[in-house]
């Protein structure tokens, strides 16, 4: 199984130690002692409002990094916009910086995300199928379901095994359907549970030929799932199979 690429680790530590820098910066120039509590509350009521934003908003983009989530290219551009607009307050107000050491660093800093975006590893955030470094756990169950793709296209299959970020069906005997049905096809798909038919939206993100005992057929991939789906779909996979009836 690959592991992580080490690319999203070091993003995530530079964010996370350049959070960590600002309270470490005012100790330093202050020479403030912190492991006293007086101290550290004078660090904390020289962190301006930007400063704080910066903190916050370099965190978040540190744990989005970390977890390589899909979203993470907006957090990176927040970043690289905060930290300009902190670096040009910090230089208009403050007599501590120059107006030369603050463009630069803004410069460094938003070339080495743009690096690091532009990287052929970073493609890996938006593509789930890649991550294998981080599999939900799948659970064997076996039931009907119905899946429509292309807004017309509609066969059941049989679902062979189910995990929290996808499901895997097999039984795809139409050749003509399975033919049409391109690997990154968004689909809708419906699975019976209690005597209901919930729907989800998926992505074919592979076609897969029978391997031993593994049988051949699609992997789908959930996609869009708002927070009661994923509350509903963490309750449905810890049911017996007896519940996947209609």
């Amino acid at each position: 199984m690959p592991t992580k690429p080490q690319l999203f680790n070091f993003t995530s530590v530079a964010l996370a130690l350049i959070a960590v820098s600002f309270p470490l910066q005012i100790a330093g120039m202050y020479s403030y002692d912190l492991t006293q509590t007086s101290h550290v509350y004078a660090v904390w009521n020289k962190l301006s409002i930007n400063n704080i934003a910066t903190i916050l908003i370099l965190s978040i983009s540190a744990w989005k990094v970390w977890n390589v989530e899909q979203d993470i290219t907006r957090w990176l551009v927040a970043s690289c916009i905060i930290v300009t607009v902190n670096n040009l307050i910090v230089s208009s107000y403050s007599t501590d910086w120059s107006h030369l050491h603050t463009t630069l660093s803004s410069f460094c800093f938003i070339f080495a995300m743009s690096t690091i975006m532009m990287s052929k590893t970073y493609e890996h955030a938006f593509a789930p199928e890649k991550q294998w470094w981080k599999p939900a756990k799948r659970h064997r169950i076996e039931a009907p379901v119905v899946v429509e793709f292309l807004d017309r296209h509609r066969f059941q299959a049989q679902m062979f095994d189910i995990s929290t970020t996808g499901l895997f069906i097999t039984d795809v005997n139409q050749p003509i359907i399975a033919s049409m049905a391109p690997v990154n096809e968004e689909m809708a798909i419906r699975i019976p549970f209690k005597n209901e038919l919930h729907a989800f939206t998926v992505k074919l993100v592979r076609k897969t030929h029978q391997n031993g005992k593994y049988p051949g057929g699609w992997g789908l991939s959930f996609t869009h799932l708002n927070p009661w789906q994923r509350i509903k779909l963490a309750w449905m996979i810890h049911n017996p199979q007896g519940a996947f009836t209609f």
